[in-house]
């Protein structure tokens, strides 16, 4: 599909996150989105750091995972700050609170961590990615200026009860472009900083 839109993922490679990764690729393949993860596309005997600045350079956005603080995600994320990329921040709340200052005033998809949380995780990066998107878009841009106001926040709850999780669904997606107020189109002027905030799990 040659309007496939690239995504790179920066995330601790642990086998009890493998689950956070999969939440992220359903979302990513529900909006026809290409997710590139330097283990999977490095061949044998390729050197890391110029397979990372080759995905961050084709990119077109990037989600980046922030539990545990790990050095080397911190390091790609530093990456594609200094290469103005878009990038949507996730971490789960144990790390929420220990995240450093210069990133603490960021906004971040927050979840819990337990493989239980996957799919609302999944509906969250549905979300805060439609919303990056809209931003790619001049005329979707302007659609969501004429919207009326939509209510102080982004942020979105996402409850875990069986009776809210249809509701909580439906919401999360018309949040998308409902929900994107003008103060934050008008402080974007590129698509460059964006940052979105979702919670998960609560």
């Amino acid at each position: 599909m040659p309007n496939t839109r690239r995504a790179f993922l920066a995330m601790p490679f642990r086998p009890e996150l493998r689950w956070v990764r999969e939440a992220i690729r359903r979302a990513a393949q529900e909006l026809s989105i290409s997710l590139r993860a330097v283990d999977e596309t490095l061949a044998p005997g390729d050197e890391i750091i110029a397979g990372v600045r080759q995905e961050i350079r084709e990119c077109s956005f990037a989600y980046v995972v922030l539990s545990d603080l790990n050095p080397n995600v911190m390091y790609e994320l530093g990456l594609l700050h200094e290469a103005s990329k878009p990038t949507v921040l996730l971490a789960d709340r144990d790390t929420l609170a220990h995240l450093p200052f210069d990133i603490k005033t960021r906004m971040v998809i927050a979840f819990e961590r337990r493989e239980e949380a996957a799919a609302e995780l999944t509906r969250a990066v549905i979300t805060a990615t439609g919303r990056l998107l809209a931003l790619f878009d001049p005329k979707a841009r302007q659609e969501i200026l004429s919207l009326p106001s939509a209510g102080p926040s982004p942020t979105v709850q996402g409850g875990c009860n069986s009776r809210s999780r249809s509701t909580t669904g439906r919401r999360l997606r018309t949040t998308v472009l409902a929900r994107l107020e003008e103060r934050d189109v008008r402080r974007t002027t590129s698509p460059r900083t964006t940052m979105v905030t979702l919670r998960v799990g609560d």
